[in-house]
């Protein structure tokens, strides 16, 4: 056996094997109740949709969302998540991600141009001036500190839907046709 047809075997066997898998897999999603709020990312035209289960079967989900109703094959899907409502420290954590980051960079940047810009360097009369470089690596952690502060606090008020998994595809294979009758199969793998 020259070592192309070793390679085809291989491949081959990996495919169905694959395949095989993911048949499994999909068998195993959930049975989710009617009215359930979800959020279902599948692979494009649908992409990430948010709203509620309206029916399910065996190889198909309906998701009504704001503006329609989409049915979705199971066999597309990558994940399911459902809601489990607002949670407040769920708000507190994302506020103070987006806070620390975009708050606190912009003050960063805010403050170091305005000091740097400044005539006299903010020497506030001292016989030394601190270095605008120098002061740098003081400012950004705590323009961080206080924006992530300041986002942790109104990500708190306002709080933010928590989402549990309930189903992950781990495993996908896709056929698809390719130019010049060639078929083209793909592989991906979650974890």
């Amino acid at each position: 056996m020259t070592i192309v047809r070793a390679s085809l075997w291989v491949a081959a066997t990996f495919a169905v094997m694959t395949l095989a898998d993911a048949t499994v897999t999909r068998a195993q999603v959930p049975t989710i109740p009617l009215g359930t709020r979800v959020r279902l990312d599948s692979p494009r035209p649908n992409g990430s949709l948010v709203g509620t289960v309206k029916s399910q079967s065996a190889d198909s989900i309906a998701i009504e969302t704001n503006d329609s109703t989409r049915v979705v094959p199971i066999a597309s899907v990558k994940r399911i998540a459902v809601s489990e409502g607002q949670s407040r420290s769920e708000g507190a954590r994302r506020g103070m991600k987006i806070g620390g980051i975009g708050l606190g960079g912009a003050m960063a940047v805010f403050l170091f141009a305005s000091y740097v810009a400044s005539p006299n360097n903010n020497c506030g009369g001292a016989d030394e001036c601190l270095d605008p470089i120098a002061a740098f690596p003081y400012l950004v952690p705590a323009s961080a500190l206080v924006g992530g502060l300041a986002g942790g606090i109104i990500g708190a008020i306002a709080g933010a839907e928590r989402w549990d998994t309930r189903y992950l595809a781990h495993v996908r294979v896709s056929i698809l046709p390719g130019p010049n009758g060639v078929m083209r199969v793909g592989l991906s793998l979650s974890f």
